[in-house]
Formats: structure tokens, C-alpha cells, sequence
């Protein structure tokens, strides 16, 4: 009876650390939201604004977001930066996660979701991979970085945007 109790216990706490944080299908749909929506989404999932940027006429706003941020520091268990063009309309997702869990559950989705894999390279010390769906791009990004204390950590980013965004024209993959 203790094992079971032990094991509904673990599962609830592993359920609860994952439940605030944003799955990949929640992200797709969040960055086809106005700015508001957004903004009342994520703060309905306990996420607080740390940064907010207004567009220019040369580059898109934005609003950055934390989860469990550190009330000492800018350190967080994941960001979203949301980038919106009021001139175009255009929108664009960032999420950065820390978990190699939450890495491994969005990976999984992507195939899931019949995501191609069409580029993959090591740039600026990153390992960066492509996938196309029929209507989104997504970019990881796979960074280590050094703390303080000389430990190595890794982030990772998954950037989302819609096939026809210019920012994409550098893959030119006929479908």
C-alpha cells in the first residue's frame, strides 16, 4: 500500500510541474493569437511578463514571458517570447525550455504531427534543425552555456512560424 501511495505521489508531482508549462500544441495555436490573448493565456498559466517591446517600422514588438521565475534573478524553468508585426500581422513564437524532458515530449509531437525534418547544422555553436508541417516551420536550437558555479546547461528553443514567413525563404524546400 506504501509503494502505491509513494508512486500516486510522484506521478501527481511530475504531473504538476509539467501541467503550468505549455505543451507544442498549445504554442502553435498561441502564436496565431493577437498580442492580448496571448498575454491572458499565459498569465492564466501562471507565466509573468518580464519584457515588452514596441514595434518599429523595421522590427517586429515583442512580449517575453517567464514560468517560475527566480524572484532574485532572471533565471526561469522556461520563456516564450511572442513577436507580432502590427504593420503585417505577422506573428512568431519563441519557447525556451531547460528540460531535457520537455525537449524530448515537444521532438516526439513534432513527428507526431508529420513535421519533416529538412535541415539540419551546427551554427554559432548550436545545433540547429528544421521540421515543416503543412502550414508551420519550427527551429530548434540546442545551446550549452556555462553557470557560475562552471556547470554546463542546456537550453533549448523551439521557434515557430508560419511556411510563408520570409524569415523562412532561407530553406526553400519545394513541398
Amino acid at each position: 500500500m506504501r509503494k502505491y501511495l509513494i508512486l500516486l505521489i510522484s506521478v501527481i508531482s511530475i504531473h504538476n510541474s509539467f501541467s503550468q508549462n505549455v505543451s507544442l500544441d498549445e504554442a502553435i495555436t498561441l502564436r496565431k493569437k493577437s498580442l492580448a490573448e496571448v498575454e491572458e493565456y499565459l498569465t492564466s498559466k501562471n507565466w509573468s511578463l518580464v519584457l515588452a517591446e514596441d514595434p518599429t517600422e523595421d522590427d517586429m514588438g515583442m512580449a517575453n514571458f517567464a514560468f517560475e521565475k527566480s524572484a532574485y534573478d532572471d533565471k526561469a524553468q522556461a520563456f516564450i517570447t511572442f513577436y507580432y508585426s502590427a504593420r503585417s500581422g505577422r506573428t512568431r513564437l519563441d519557447v525556451q525550455v531547460h528540460k531535457k524532458e520537455i525537449y524530448t515530449s515537444y521532438i516526439n509531437r513534432i513527428k507526431v504531427l508529420g513535421c519533416k525534418l529538412i535541415k539540419s547544422k551546427i551554427e554559432d555553436n548550436k545545433i540547429i534543425k528544421v521540421y515543416r508541417g503543412k502550414t508551420t516551420t519550427i527551429e530548434i536550437s540546442i545551446a550549452t552555456q556555462k553557470d557560475s558555479f562552471d556547470s554546463t546547461k542546456t537550453s533549448y528553443h523551439f521557434f515557430i512560424t508560419e511556411n510563408e514567413d520570409s524569415i523562412n525563404d532561407e530553406y526553400n524546400i519545394e513541398e
